[in-house]
């Protein structure tokens, strides 16, 4: 169950990363069904919730273009 959890964890980081799909559908499309389930096993994987992982990552991106 561990190694599932981790794959879907390591999916909602590269949809976080690389598309703008709201938390909402990235729960369904991960398997890590709806947002507060969403949230609470990112947070507890990764010490962040998506939504400032997201920002994180925009920030990088955005710096690295300029």
């Amino acid at each position: 169950m561990t190694w599932l959890t981790d794959a879907r964890i390591d999916q909602a980081r590269e949809l976080l990363e690389a598309t703008t799909v709201p938390i909402e559908q990235i729960g369904r499309l991960t398997g890590l069904g709806a947002p507060a389930s969403l949230r609470a096993v990112f947070h507890r994987h990764v010490g962040t919730s998506p939504q400032e992982y997201r920002s994180l990552f925009r920030h990088k991106d955005e710096m690295a273009d300029a």
